[in-house]
C-alpha cells in the first residue's frame, strides 16, 4: 500500500522532471540559430487578407519557438512546422503562424523582431529578379556586380519605410543552372523551363522532362543557394515590412521549386479549410508541374491579385488550358472583391512585354517586324477568360530590365516590368521609346537598362506616383512615374542606357 508521502514524493519527482524537460526545451530553442524571420501575405478560406509569420531555424527537426509581443499583454503565438521536402539538402526547420495586425512580435528567446503591419498601405517597394547569376557575377553580399544586397540596405536605411514589399520572382539564380549532369547520362541535359529554352515560336519541352531534382541529379535545389541568393541579402528588410511573393520560372519544380514551396509560397494549412502546403511532385511523376491557384490580397486601398505564371511559355501556348482556368478563377476572385478599389495584377512573367525577335525571326501572331509581345500563353488565356475591368496595372519581372507598356487606359491595363534588381541585365528592347501597336491597341513602350527597384505611393483618388531608384548612383532617381500622365513614366535628365 502506497503511503501519502510516497504519493507526494512521486508527484514531486514528476513535477521536477516536467520542469527539467521544460527547461531543456527552452535551452534547445535558445541555442538554435535563427536563419531568417519574415511575414508574408496569403488569402484565407473566407477570402480575407491573412498575414503569416515564418521563422527558419538551423537544423532539421527543431522545436518551433513562440512569438511574443514586444510591448503590451498580447498573448504568445504558437508556431507549427512546415513539411520539409528534403532534409538532406534543406537542413533547416520552417515554422509558421498567423500573424496579428497592429502588433509587433518578437521571436522567443532571441532579439529577432518582426514588423508591425497594417491593412492600410500607402508606400510600396518593388523588387524583381534579384538572384545572383553566378556565371557572370561574384555572388558576395558586398559585390558591386550583384546590387540586390546593397539595394536592400538602402531601402532599410530610408526614413519612409514601405508598408509592403512586392517581389516579382527569380530569387535563386546561382542555384538554378539551365543544364545539369545526371548520373548515368553521358552529356548534361537541359532542365524544363516551360518551353523558354527552345527557339521563339516553338514553345515545347526540349526532349524528356528533366529537372534539378530528378533522380541522379548532381545539382539539386538546396538551402545553401536560397540562403546566399535571397535570405542573407534580404535580411535587413524582414523586420521592417511584410512581403507579397510571386513565383518565377527559376522556382519551377525543375529548378528551385522545392525551396519555393517550403519558404515563400503562400499556401499553408493555416489559411483554413481545404488549404494545404503545396509541394513539388517527384520529377519522375507523370505530371511533374504544379500550377498554384491565384489569390487576392485585399488591402484597404488596393486589391492585389497574385498569379503563378512560372509555367506559362513566353513564345507559344504550352500549358495554355491551365492558364485559361487560372484566369477564370482570378475573374471570380476579383468579382467577389470590393471593386471600388483599384486592382493590380502581380505575376513574374509580363502579360505585355516587348522583346526583340531572336534568330528564329518569329514568335507567332503576336509579333511585328522587329518585336515579339510576350507572354503569349497568358495572352491566349485572357482571350478566353478576360481580365476584370477593375484591373488597371500589371506588375511583373522576368525581363532583366525596366520596361513600361502604357496603353493609355485603352483595352488593356498598363504593364510595368521591374526585373532589374540583381540578375545581370539583358539588352534593352526596344532601345528607344516607341509607339507600337500591340493587340490592335496603341501603346507607348520605353525602358531602361539600369539596376534598381521601384517605390510607389498610393493616393486616395486611386492614382499613384513612383520612382525607379538606384541609390548607389550619383543620380539615384532613374525615372519619375505618375499614373495620371501619358506616358506615365519619364526618364531623369541625362540618363543614358
Amino acid at each position: 500500500m502506497k503511503t501519502p508521502s510516497t504519493r507526494l514524493n512521486k508527484k514531486v519527482i514528476i513535477s521536477a522532471a516536467m520542469a527539467l524537460l521544460s527547461l531543456t526545451t527552452m535551452v534547445v530553442q535558445a541555442s538554435v540559430k535563427i536563419e531568417a524571420a519574415y511575414v508574408l501575405y496569403g488569402q484565407s478560406s473566407d477570402l480575407t487578407l491573412l498575414p503569416m509569420a515564418r521563422v527558419i531555424l538551423a537544423g532539421a527537426g527543431q522545436i518551433c519557438p513562440q512569438l511574443k509581443a514586444s510591448v503590451g499583454d498580447q498573448s504568445n503565438v504558437s508556431m507549427s512546422i512546415r513539411i520539409n521536402p528534403d532534409e538532406l539538402n534543406f537542413p533547416v526547420t520552417v515554422c509558421e503562424a498567423i500573424y496579428p495586425f497592429s502588433t509587433q512580435m518578437q521571436v522567443e528567446n532571441s532579439d529577432v523582431m518582426l514588423p508591425k503591419i497594417n491593412k492600410d498601405i500607402v508606400n510600396i517597394t518593388i523588387f524583381g529578379d534579384t538572384g545572383c547569376k553566378s556565371s557572370h557575377q561574384d555572388c558576395q553580399l558586398n559585390s558591386s556586380n550583384w546590387p540586390f544586397p546593397s539595394l536592400v540596405t538602402k531601402v532599410a536605411e530610408t526614413t519612409s519605410k514601405p508598408d509592403v514589399i512586392l517581389h516579382m520572382g527569380d530569387y535563386n539564380y546561382s542555384g538554378t543552372p539551365g543544364n545539369i549532369a545526371i548520373k548515368g547520362l553521358v552529356n548534361k541535359v537541359q532542365v524544363y523551363d516551360a518551353g523558354d529554352n527552345t527557339t521563339q515560336g516553338l514553345c515545347q519541352i526540349p526532349g524528356a522532362y528533366y529537372g534539378q531534382n530528378s533522380i541522379g541529379s548532381e545539382f539539386p535545389d538546396s538551402w545553401q543557394h536560397w540562403q546566399s541568393d535571397f535570405f542573407s541579402a534580404a535580411q535587413p528588410l524582414f523586420s521592417q515590412a511584410p512581403w507579397a511573393f510571386v513565383r518565377g520560372n527559376h522556382e519551377l519544380c525543375s529548378r528551385a521549386g522545392l525551396g519555393w514551396f517550403y519558404f515563400l509560397d503562400a499556401s499553408s494549412s493555416l489559411l483554413g479549410q481545404y488549404h494545404v502546403q503545396l509541394s513539388c511532385p517527384a520529377a519522375e511523376n507523370p505530371n511533374p508541374e504544379v500550377f498554384s491557384p491565384p489569390y487576392l490580397l485585399s488591402f484597404s486601398s488596393l486589391n492585389l491579385a497574385v498569379v503563378d505564371s512560372a509555367n506559362a511559355c513566353d513564345y507559344g501556348l504550352l500549358n495554355s488550358d491551365s492558364y485559361i482556368n487560372q484566369f477564370a478563377i482570378l475573374q471570380n476572385l476579383i468579382d467577389s472583391a470590393d471593386n471600388n478599389k483599384p486592382t493590380w495584377l502581380q505575376m513574374h512573367r509580363p502579360l505585355w512585354g516587348v522583346d526583340g525577335l531572336d534568330a528564329g525571326g518569329s514568335c507567332g501572331n503576336n509579333s511585328s517586324a522587329h518585336y515579339c509581345y510576350v507572354n503569349q500563353t497568358m495572352q491566349n488565356a485572357i482571350e478566353h477568360s478576360p481580365l476584370a475591368r477593375s484591373v488597371d496595372l500589371i506588375v511583373s519581372g522576368h525581363m532583366h530590365r525596366f520596361q513600361l507598356v502604357d496603353f493609355k487606359s485603352q483595352k488593356h491595363p498598363d504593364q510595368l516590368v521591374i526585373g532589374n534588381s540583381g540578375v545581370k541585365l539583358s539588352g534593352l528592347q526596344p532601345k528607344t521609346t516607341k509607339v507600337l501597336k500591340i493587340d490592335k491597341n496603341k501603346a507607348t513602350v520605353m525602358g531602361i537598362k539600369q539596376f534598381g527597384y521601384m517605390n510607389i505611393s498610393l493616393s486616395s483618388d486611386k492614382s499613384w506616383v513612383g520612382e525607379l531608384l538606384n541609390p548607389n548612383l550619383a543620380e539615384p532617381v532613374l525615372l519619375h512615374c505618375d499614373s495620371k500622365k501619358y506616358p506615365m513614366c519619364s526618364k531623369t535628365k541625362n540618363l543614358t542606357n
